[in-house]
C-alpha cells in the first residue's frame, strides 16, 4: 500500500507472571500481528495465544474508549468529556470527605492493575494522599494466604522464594498447573522446558492435585482430596522429623521455633493424613524420603493450596518443609529472587492492623478481602464506606461467594468510579467508568517479575501503539484527581508532590528510570557510563539484559525482614491453626460428599478475554469436569445439565465426564456467567462458579481472610428438565447468572 508504514516492535506481554517477550507487527499505527520473539533473553521464543488475544481486546468494539456517566438503570451510560468527569468526581469526593470524613472513601484493586509497573508504583501513594483507610483487593481470592505466611516466616510479604527448576533434581508441585498458568508466583516463560529438563537428567516431577492436570500428564501424578493439602504437608514434616532427615545445622543457624513446630505436628502421621487426603500412607512416606534426602529439591505451590479454609497454614507448612530439610537458598532448592530491587525490603509486613470495620476480617499488608467491602458499605455507623474508586476489577463475578449481596452493596454507594477496559458485571453499577489504556498502549518494565524470575533478566518496552480513543493510563487518571484535590500528584515521594504543585510534574517512568540507574547495572546518572537507564534499555537492549544466568545463592539473613534475622517456624499462628486442623470436622458431612475446585484454562485469563471473537473461544462451553464413576452413580451422562449444591448455594451447568478428575472431586472454571456490557461474553453463557462458595466471614482462612474457593463441599445431581435454577445464594435466586 502506498504510503503505509510497517514496523516490528519488541515488547512483552503483561497478562500473567511470565511476562513473555513478543514481537508486534504495527501497520500505520495499528497492531496487525503478535508473534514469538526468539531473541528475547527471557522467553526465547515461548509464546501463548493470550498475548495475541489482547490485541483483540485492544480493538474490541465493546471496549470503553470514552468517559462514561451512568444516566439510568445499571448499565445505562452516556458519553461525557474528561473535564466533566473530573469536575463531577472531584466535587463528589470533596463532599464525601466533608460530610462523612476521609474514611468514607475506599479503594479496590483488581488483578490486571498489578501488571502495570506505573500502577504498582502509585496506587499506595494515591491512597495515602487521599487518606484512604479502607483498601480492598482481589488478592483475598488469590494470594492473601501466601503473603500472610511470608510475613509470619520471613518478615515481609515480598519475601517470595521461587523453585530453582533449572537446577533441581526433584520438584514437588502442589495445587499448581504451570503448563496452563505459565507459572504464577514464578516468572518463567519456559517452565515446560525446565520440567522436561528435570526428567532428562533423571530427576522427578511430582504433581499433587485433585485433577490430572496438563502439568501432571507425563509426570508423576498423585491425586488428593481437594482442600486437604495441610494434612499432607504436616504429615511430610512429621515423617521428616521422625526419620531424622532434618538439616539440624541449617535449622540451628537460620531458624527459630523449631521445637514448637515439632510439637505442632505431633500425631500427624502418614496414616492420619491418609484418612483426610486419600493419599496412601506409603506414598506420603515415599514423598517425604525423596524430598528430604535429595540434595537438590524444591516445591512449587500456588492457588490450589491458598484458596482453602487452611490456606495460610498450608503455605506456612510448605515453607517449613523447605526450611527444615535445608532446601532454602540452595542450588536446586527454593531461592529468593534477584531482580534490581530487593522486593522483601519493600513488601508490607502487617497482618490484622486494620481489620474490616464491620466484618472483622484481617487486612494483610494494608488491604482487606473483597467480602469485607460488603459489610463496610452496608453497615451504618462511623467510617461507613460511601465512595468507591476501583481499578480493573470485577468483584461481583470473580472475587467472592457473595453473589447478589455484592450487587446490592454496589448500588448503595453514593459515588462509584471504575477505571477499566469494559463495562463489566460490577462497574455496570458505577456512576462513572473511565477508560483505561491497554497493555500495548503504555511503556513498562517487569516490576512484578523482579522477585519471581528464575533467570533474572531486565527488559523494558515503550508503548507499541497510541492510546485508543480517549483512554488514559490509570496513573494519569489518579494523578489528575490528586492534582485537582490539591495533593500535587499521586507519586510516592513528598518532594515530587511539592514540585508538581509548582508545575514540575514527574511521571512513573522517572521512578522506573531511577530504579534502573541506581541498581547494580545502572549508569548511576552518568557516574557509570557503561551502565543502563530506561531509555537505553528500551532502545539498545530490546530483547533484554541478563542480570544473572541463574538465581544466585544469597546470604539468607540479609534477605529476612524478621527482627532477629531468623526464619520463624513454629509461630503461634501456625500452632493455633494446627490445633484447629486436628479437630476439624468440616468434611465429615454425608449430605455434601463431593468437593469442588476451580481450574484455569489455556485461552482465557480470569474474565479478561471472554469477549474476544476467536474460533477457539466461540465454540467454548462452560462445563463441570466430573469423574465418570461419580456421574454413573447419579445417572448423569456426558453433556447433561447437572445441579451442584453446597451449603451456601446452588447452580446448574453442563457436565463433562473425564477420568482426569480424582473420584469424589469435580472442577468448574471460574469467571463465567456474564451480564455486563460485553455482548459476546454474555452470549457464551455459563455460570458464576463462586456462587456456591461461602460468604460467611467465619468460613474464611482464619489468619489472612483468604476466601475458601477450593475444596467446597457439594452434592451433585442430574438437573430437573422442568425447572432450571441457574444460581441461588442463601435462598435468593440470582437470575443474572
Amino acid at each position: 500500500m502506498n504510503g503505509s508504514t510497517v514496523d516490528t516492535v519488541s515488547t512483552f506481554c503483561r497478562v500473567c507472571e511470565p511476562l513473555c517477550g513478543v514481537l508486534a507487527t504495527v501497520e500505520n499505527g495499528r497492531i496487525t500481528k503478535i508473534g514469538p520473539n526468539p531473541d528475547h533473553l527471557s522467553s526465547r521464543g515461548h509464546f501463548c495465544k493470550k498475548a495475541s488475544k489482547m490485541v483483540d481486546v485492544t480493538y474490541d468494539p465493546d471496549r470503553i474508549l470514552h468517559p462514561m456517566k451512568r444516566t439510568g438503570e445499571p448499565g445505562e451510560f452516556t458519553r461525557i468529556s474528561w473535564e466533566q468527569a473530573f469536575n463531577e468526581i472531584c466535587t463528589s469526593l470533596k463532599n464525601t470527605k466533608s460530610n462523612f470524613g476521609k474514611e468514607a472513601v475506599a479503594f479496590y484493586r483488581g488483578n490486571p492493575a498489578v501488571f502495570s509497573s506505573a500502577n504498582a508504583l502509585v496506587m499506595d501513594s494515591f491512597c495515602k494522599a487521599l487518606g484512604i483507610k479502607w483498601r480492598y483487593d482481589v488478592d483475598a481470592e488469590d494470594g492473601k494466604a501466601v503473603k500472610a505466611a511470608l510475613i509470619l516466616m520471613y518478615g515481609s510479604m515480598g519475601g517470595f522464594t521461587v523453585p530453582d527448576l533449572w537446577h533441581t533434581d526433584y520438584v514437588l508441585i502442589v495445587g499448581a498447573n504451570p503448563l496452563v498458568s505459565h507459572g504464577s508466583t514464578i516468572s518463567e516463560p519456559r517452565v515446560a522446558m525446565a520440567l522436561k529438563d528435570i526428567r532428562k537428567r533423571g530427576g522427578q516431577v511430582v504433581v499433587i492435585d485433585p485433577r490430572r492436570t496438563e502439568t501432571a500428564k507425563g509426570n508423576t501424578h498423585i491425586p488428593i482430596q481437594a482442600g486437604s493439602d495441610a494434612y499432607l504437608i504436616s504429615a511430610l514434616i512429621y515423617e521428616v522429623i521422625e526419620q531424622a532427615w532434618v538439616d539440624i545445622n541449617f535449622v540451628e543457624s537460620h531458624t527459630s521455633g523449631y521445637e514448637a513446630l515439632k510439637q505442632a505436628v505431633t500425631g500427624c502421621t502418614p496414616e492420619w493424613a491418609e484418612t483426610h487426603s486419600g493419599i496412601p500412607a506409603s506414598t506420603i512416606r515415599e514423598i517425604a524420603r525423596d524430598f528430604a534426602t535429595n540434595k537438590r529439591a524444591c516445591i512449587h505451590y500456588r492457588l490450589g493450596t491458598s484458596i482453602t479454609r487452611f490456606g495460610t497454614l498450608t503455605t506456612l507448612l510448605i515453607n517449613c518443609l523447605i526450611v527444615v530439610t535445608g532446601h532454602l537458598g540452595r542450588e536446586g532448592g527454593n531461592k529468593f529472587g534477584a531482580g534490581i530491587i530487593d522486593a522483601a525490603k519493600f513488601g508490607g509486613n502487617s497482618i490484622g492492623e486494620n481489620p474490616g470495620r464491620a466484618s472483622g476480617l484481617p487486612d494483610v499488608g494494608g488491604t482487606l478481602p473483597s467480602l469485607s467491602m460488603i459489610n463496610d458499605i452496608e453497615t451504618p455507623g462511623p467510617e461507613q464506606v460511601k465512595t468507591l474508586l476501583m481499578i480493573a476489577a470485577n468483584p461481583c463475578l470473580t472475587s467472592t461467594g457473595a453473589g447478589p449481596k455484592m450487587d446490592a452493596a454496589m448500588q448503595k454507594l453514593d459515588l462509584f468510579v471504575s477505571l477499566d477496559l469494559y463495562m463489566n458485571e460490577t462497574n455496570r453499577f458505577a456512576d462513572y467508568i473511565l477508560p483505561s489504556a491497554g497493555m500495548y498502549e503504555r511503556e513498562d518494565i517487569p516490576l512484578l517479575g523482579f522477585m519471581e524470575m528464575l533467570r533474572p533478566t531486565l527488559f523494558a518496552t515503550e508503548a507499541v501503539i497510541p492510546k485508543q480513543g480517549e483512554s488514559r493510563e490509570d496513573w494519569e487518571i489518579l494523578d489528575e484527581i490528586c492534582r485537582r484535590l490539591g495533593h500535587g500528584s499521586t507519586l510516592p515521594f513528598r518532594p515530587l508532590r511539592i514540585l508538581a504543585k509548582m508545575g514540575l510534574r514527574a511521571k512513573p517512568r522517572h521512578l522506573m528510570d531511577l530504579m534502573i540507574r541506581t541498581s547494580s547495572v545502572g549508569d548511576k546518572y552518568g557516574l557509570k557510563p557503561g551502565g543502563l537507564n530506561l531509555k537505553k534499555l528500551q532502545t539498545q537492549y530490546p530483547n533484554g539484559f541478563v542480570l544473572h544466568e541463574q538465581l544466585p545463592d544469597s546470604d539468607i539473613a540479609k534477605k529476612l525482614q524478621t527482627p532477629d534475622k531468623k526464619v520463624h517456624l513454629g509461630t503461634p499462628e501456625l500452632c493455633a491453626e494446627m490445633e484447629r486442623l486436628k479437630n476439624d470436622d468440616f468434611y465429615l458431612n454425608d449430605e455434601y460428599p463431593l468437593r469442588m475446585i476451580g481450574m484455569r484454562e489455556k485461552l482465557t485469563h480470569n474474565s479478561w478475554m471472554h469477549n474476544v471473537l476467536s474460533p477457539e473461544i466461540a465454540s467454548y462451553k462452560h462445563t463441570a469436569r466430573i469423574h465418570p464413576e461419580d456421574a454413573r452413580a447419579r445417572n448423569i451422562q456426558n453433556g447433561d445439565m447437572v445441579q451442584i449444591c453446597s451449603p451456601y448455594g446452588k447452580l446448574e451447568v453442563e457436565a463433562k465426564l473425564t477420568d482426569t478428575m480424582n473420584r469424589g472431586n469435580l472442577a468448574l472454571p471460574h469467571g463465567w456467567g456474564h451480564q455486563g456490557g460485553w455482548e459476546n461474553a454474555n452470549a457464551r453463557g455459563g455460570v458464576n462458579s463462586n456462587i456456591i462458595a461461602s460468604d460467611n466471614p467465619a468460613d474464611m482462612d482464619k489468619i489472612s481472610g483468604n476466601a475458601a474457593l477450593n475444596g467446597i463441599p457439594v452434592q451433585l445431581s442430574k438437573a430437573s428438565p422442568t425447572q432450571k435454577v441457574l444460581t441461588d445464594k442463601n435462598s435468593e435466586v440470582n437470575k443474572n447468572g
